[in-house]
């Protein structure tokens, strides 16, 4: 925290907070809901945006907050926390990636973004990691070994921009869409943008090629988009959809 208020006024860039709940069995329904709000209230005021990851389990049996009636009691508790004065933060809300990159959407992906919607955020995310880890060439057993942790990187990135795309359609454009999941060079960030994606966020493609890669790919998007015809990026927003 003190880092952050250090760094604020010479910032020349955006700086995102993500929030997700403490992971820990026993912080579950009005305690992880106050969980929540002691992050938010520690950290809006040094944010740009807040992010909720509301992939995290709300029930012993695993239910999360993306369980439309969780969602809504969460979403009611950081408005709450958005009346103090002057401490207002736009907030986006980080939602899972579908089973797979072929999807069939259901009726609660449905109630899930009206619940969005009802609540007026700011912004998605779209995606989390995966829980599964469909698509990889490891074997099971060596997968065994590594333990548990969300699947990231390119076997994301078609699920990631499917849901991009759902989203956008859903919202005829109106709600900004941050694309993540397997964005690695100009092409996959260039996708997730046509798709739907206002923004795009990387972070597994970092671990191997180095921050360098973000500037390789943004002259890629340039050209890209000169390409194409496109002066800005806003002009390819959701050209595929």
């Amino acid at each position: 925290g003190e880092r952050l208020k250090q760094s604020r006024a010479d910032r020349t860039r955006p700086l995102g907070v993500n929030i997700a709940k403490t992971p820990d069995p026993d912080v579950l329904g009005a305690a992880a809901l106050d969980d929540y709000r002691t992050s938010f209230r520690q950290l809006r005021s040094e944010a740009d945006y807040v992010t909720l990851n509301v992939s995290c389990p709300n029930t012993h049996d695993g239910k999360t907050f993306e369980d439309p009636e969780a969602l809504d009691e969460l979403l009611a508790a950081i408005e709450s926390e958005q009346k103090v004065p002057g401490l207002a933060v736009p907030i986006l809300v980080k939602l899972s990636p579908p089973l797979s990159g072929r999807v069939l959407f259901d009726t609660r992906l449905e109630e899930v973004l009206a619940v969005l919607k009802a609540h007026d955020v700011d912004g998605f995310v779209a995606t989390n990691t995966a829980p599964d880890r469909q698509g990889l060439r490891t074997s099971p057993e060596r997968l065994s070994e590594i333990g548990e942790g969300g699947l990231s990187g390119p076997p994301l990135e078609a699920r990631s921009t499917q849901l991009v795309r759902y989203l956008y359609q859903a919202t005829d454009g109106d709600i900004p869409i941050v694309g993540v999941g397997g964005v690695h060079d100009a092409d996959s960030a260039y996708a997730k943008i046509r798709a739907g994606a206002s923004l795009v966020q990387l972070y597994t493609a970092l671990v191997y090629e180095g921050p360098a890669l973000v500037r390789t790919i943004k002259k890629g998007l340039v050209e890209r988009l000169s390409e194409d015809g496109y002066a800005s990026i806003t002009g390819a927003v959701g050209a595929d959809v």
